[in-house]
């Protein structure tokens, strides 16, 4: 009696720990899709960032039951939504845990985005030089040979310096930085991006008194977006530029 009393305890408790494994899992598929979405939606269409802002904020209550994994992904995400909604960053301590975090885990495009958004972090903070110090680690990552390459997000670090460059008065870093971006943001078929990169050149072109390659490569990329885009004229080059900058 004393057996049987026994077994029937063992498999009232292994039942218990399977159904609350079953519970955890669906629960952590659940956050998993909710943070994936979230994050989709940034990458197809900027404007809808604060909508998925609100998505991971929906999400803030349940953070402290996520795992180790989930709650830097959770952090990287947001940082990124963040980012893509003007709101400036007040602090760097979120972002050095989560790029200490990806340094050990996850995948390249993963770590080239922590040190992205960590230089994001110093942009807001007015540190220019460890904004670029991260901007390069960022892109020191990329492996540019490989299929999975982000060369989206490659096209927009070095955009990102190339606003860094203008205001430090560095006109050929700027130009070259420029290039760059134009260069990646091409092999991510982003015409887009691309020809707003391309025109990105002008800055350093003004600053080294260059008026000619101000005026041609201006020309060059008006026409080809009116080309390109019959709505174009409704579009500013600030929009067009802060679209595809962050």
């Amino acid at each position: 009696m004393m057996k049987r009393k026994t077994t029937y305890n063992f498999l009232q408790i292994v039942i218990i720990t399977v159904l609350f494994l079953l519970v955890s899992c669906g629960g952590n598929r659940v956050v998993d899709s909710k943070m994936a979405s979230a994050d989709s939606l940034m990458d197809v269409c900027q404007d809808s960032a604060q909508t998925a802002l609100a998505m991971l904020d929906s999400l803030k209550a349940q953070k402290p039951d996520m795992s180790k994994a989930q709650q830097m992904h959770y952090d990287l995400i947001y940082a990124k939504a963040m980012n893509k909604s003007f709101v400036d960053f007040t602090t760097d301590s979120v972002m050095k845990r989560v790029v200490a975090y990806y340094d050990k885990h996850g995948s390249v495009n993963e770590r080239m985005l922590a040190y992205y958004l960590l230089g994001c972090v110093y942009r807001d903070l007015q540190d220019a030089p460890a904004s670029l110090d991260n901007y390069y680690k960022a892109v020191e990552l990329a492996d540019t040979t490989s299929a999975s390459c982000d060369y989206a997000l490659l096209a927009r670090i070095h955009g990102a310096m190339v606003v860094l460059y203008n205001k430090e008065s560095s006109p050929l870093m700027s130009i070259k930085e420029a290039k760059l971006a134009a260069k990646y943001a091409w092999m991510a078929k982003d015409t887009l991006a691309a020809v707003v990169a391309y025109r990105n050149q002008v800055g350093g072109y003004y600053d080294l008194g260059n008026s000619d390659s101000v005026l041609s490569i201006s020309l060059n990329a008006h026409h080809f977006c009116r080309k390109k885009w019959d709505g174009y004229r409704n579009v500013s080059w600030f929009e067009c530029h802060h679209r595809c900058l962050y």
